[in-house]
């Protein structure tokens, strides 16, 4: 049929030949020379009609030009007739009749007309900014509320998945934006480090991004950088990889991140080489991480003068999955967070009491210097764990489902969102320290009034307790060790300050406290703003970048992803570890490539 024009000839359906008996009408505002947008729009209107108003519908006749539709009993007179219009996109309504004669008053229990793409338009309200909504269980119950109408699990699943594409976009489209993405994001924030790699077919490879403003704000931090992955719950799969620090009010200070295809040697190369390039290598600073092999292999290799530790939690988790006595785990975990090499000695003793294989693991197999405080050759400061970083992924839960763009723009609005209330709260601070770090000085206060400090010259003292310490107000040190390795004044210090009078002992106090944890410091930190990267109809006329990017050449696995990480045994004591198998024998201990049989 070809193109109709817009004239005065377009007729409807008498009113009369609706007008018979058990008619009924379809209820919609639905009406005579109506226009739409598109086909797309005429088709989503007519199935919402069809499912308010309980009825079925068949098409009779549907091309780019045309739609016509009827009730589904023959001799019923609801009809719908839309065409296109001359030289337009639009479509015009040019017969309606929109009562009923068939007495049809109750549609099937699942519904025809209810598409997955009908659902996920008409419930994509359920869904925020972040992608919190309905579960496909609980979208189910929407359905039937709203339209009364059924439908199956999958459909409903489906129309979440189509709900969240409408919101975030399409993982394709992801891929084609990203370049000009990191463009615009260069040039709106200077100083910035976005990098794409690619493969030799354009296929994305590894993708890292650090805002100028945390690598400026670094400085502003403690010297120790968590680092941590979580695998990607996408389309085609993927890691987020992140790097933090810890700022003087124990605050998370993101400082990059990275999307990787895999976890590799090659990829985290290509990370701590990128973040090398960020935060030079310095004999001052830490990085903690889980001992995977490749980080451990990588860190080496890039950052040649910084000092490695491990997590504390992980460490105990292989030891409650190899050992499981609760003995070991606490002692353990008490000799990790010792400052002396006294305290370190009586636990790890009792460590060696319990389990000499424990013992013999912590110390030949891992090594004192990577999880022990007394040993560490840097400073870890108060971090023992790899929490900062794990506590990063757990905001992204739900937006690493998202397309890459997206997944990037969700970290940008909340470190934005961050900033503000970091900066909003040091500027209300009125004391000289961080508010944790005031808390913590005013704890070590009330505990040096229960000391006996003696000043051995104008700068060196003794002092007697539970623990007798020597120490040097001069060089900021103590026997004990936790006013070098905390950078805050210990209550032995504090209590050799009380013994000069006539001086402001808080104004001395804030003076021997590390810069870092200074209010002045923490406001630093922020005072520099991230920028939002603008629309993307906007990125043609400002981006150069015209790089085309397909999605990783991965091989597409079967079902619907898992979302949640599977506990390991240690963290699940339920688990019960995996036993070698071997498939020749059938003994366990050993695979088939071991097999004395083969």
């Amino acid at each position: 049929m070809a193109d109709v024009a817009w004239d005065e000839n377009f007729t409807t359906m008498p009113n009369d030949e609706c007008r018979n008996e058990g008619k009924f009408s379809d209820l919609s505002d639905l009406h005579f020379r109506q226009i739409f947008a598109d086909k797309k729009t005429v088709l989503r209107k007519l199935r919402k009609i069809a499912l308010t108003a309980k009825f079925q519908m068949k098409t009779k006749k549907s091309n780019p030009k045309l739609v016509f539709v009827k009730c589904i009993v023959e001799k019923c007179t609801w009809c719908v007739r839309v065409i296109k219009l001359a030289n337009s996109t639009r479509f015009v309504v040019k017969r309606y009749c929109g009562e009923h004669n068939c007495g049809i008053k109750s549609a099937p229990k699942y519904h025809k007309q209810a598409t997955s793409d009908l659902i996920a338009n008409m419930m994509r309200k359920n869904f925020d900014t972040s992608g919190h909504g309905p579960i496909p269980k609980e979208r189910k119950t929407l359905v039937y509320n709203e339209i009364g109408c059924e439908v199956s699990y999958w459909k409903a699943w489906k129309a979440r998945q189509k709900a969240l594409a409408i919101i975030s976009g399409t993982p394709e489209e992801g891929y084609s934006l990203l370049p000009g993405y990191l463009h615009i994001l260069e040039q709106t924030n200077s100083g910035s480090r976005p990098d794409l790699k690619l493969d030799e077919d354009n296929n994305f490879k590894y993708c890292f991004l650090a805002y100028g403003t945390t690598i400026e704000g670094f400085s502003h931090m403690r010297k120790v950088i968590s680092v941590d992955r979580t695998f990607s719950t996408g389309r085609y799969g993927g890691v987020l990889i992140s790097a933090c620090a810890q700022d003087g009010n124990h605050h998370i200070f993101p400082i990059a991140f990275a999307i990787v295809d895999s976890e590799n040697d090659n990829s985290w190369t290509y990370f701590f080489t990128k973040l090398a390039e960020c935060i030079p290598d310095s004999d001052d600073l830490c990085i903690l991480s889980d001992k995977h092999v490749s980080i451990k292999n990588v860190v080496t290799d890039v950052y040649k003068l910084a000092h490695h530790g491990f997590c504390m939690y992980h460490i105990t988790m292989n030891l409650r999955s190899k050992y499981g006595d609760c003995d070991i785990l606490y002692n353990f975990q008490e000799a990790a967070k010792t400052y002396t090499l006294d305290e370190f000695s009586v636990y790890f003793d009792a460590i060696m009491k319990s389990s000499v294989e424990a013992g013999w693991y912590l110390e030949n197999d891992i090594g004192f210097e990577k999880w022990a405080r007394a040993y560490f050759p840097g400073n870890r400061y108060n971090l023992m764990t790899t929490n900062i970083s794990e506590s990063l992924n757990a905001v992204l839960k739900v937006q690493r489902s998202w397309p890459i763009v997206s997944v990037l723009k969700a970290i940008q609005d909340n470190m934005t969102k961050w900033y503000v209330e970091c900066s909003g709260r040091a500027q209300n601070n009125i004391h000289f320290l961080t508010p944790k770090a005031e808390g913590l000085v005013r704890d070590h206060y009330v505990a040096s009034c229960l000391l006996a400090p003696t000043r051995l010259n104008e700068h060196e003292f003794h002092v007697r307790g539970d623990i007798d310490c020597l120490g040097n107000l001069e060089h900021k040190t103590c026997t004990y060790k936790v006013f070098q390795m905390d950078k805050l004044l210990c209550e032995h210090a504090i209590a050799v300050l009380k013994l000069t009078p006539g001086q402001d002992i808080w104004e001395e106090i804030y003076k021997l406290c590390d810069s870092k944890y200074l209010n002045d410091t923490w406001k630093k930190s922020r005072d520099r703003t991230i920028y939002p990267v603008p629309y993307p109809k906007t990125w043609m006329r400002q981006s150069e970048e015209q790089r085309v990017v397909h999605h990783p050449s991965i091989k597409m696995p079967i079902g619907c992803k898992r979302q949640n990480r599977a506990p390991s045994v240690g963290e699940n004591p339920k688990r019960k570890k995996q036993q070698k198998s071997c498939s020749i024998c059938r003994q366990t201990g050993h695979y088939k490539t071991k097999c004395p049989r083969r």
